[in-house]
């Protein structure tokens, strides 16, 4: 598996495709689609956040109801709980980013 860095990056047109649709080119000028939880993931990788800060992004977004995060099929809102969802997700979701070839090394 690629390794995901500590500050991971993507492109800054990934990154502007992912603020504006669903779509998105990875380094291999390939389209990749993607999900709600993952286009404001991708939008947020610009070298300058480390997890703990993405996390802390994506926990604000779900607090605030710009994301939901579910468990057992009941809707999570306290951010402890979503905090515990979230870590897992994230880190699935950025060895995804690896794997198909959005991060910058």
């Amino acid at each position: 598996y690629p390794k995901v860095s500590d500050r991971p990056r993507t492109t800054p047109l990934a990154r502007r495709q992912a603020s504006t649709g669903r779509v998105a080119t990875n380094l291999k000028h390939e389209l990749g689609t993607l999900g709600e939880f993952e286009r404001h993931i991708l939008r947020h990788l610009d070298g300058e956040h480390d997890k703990a800060r993405l996390t802390d992004i994506l926990v604000d977004m779900v607090t605030t109801g710009v994301l939901n995060a579910h468990k057992d099929g009941q809707k999570v809102t306290d951010p402890v709980e979503v905090r515990k969802l979230i870590g897992p997700a994230l880190d699935e979701a950025l060895n995804r980013f690896a794997n198909f070839s959005f991060l910058i090394a």
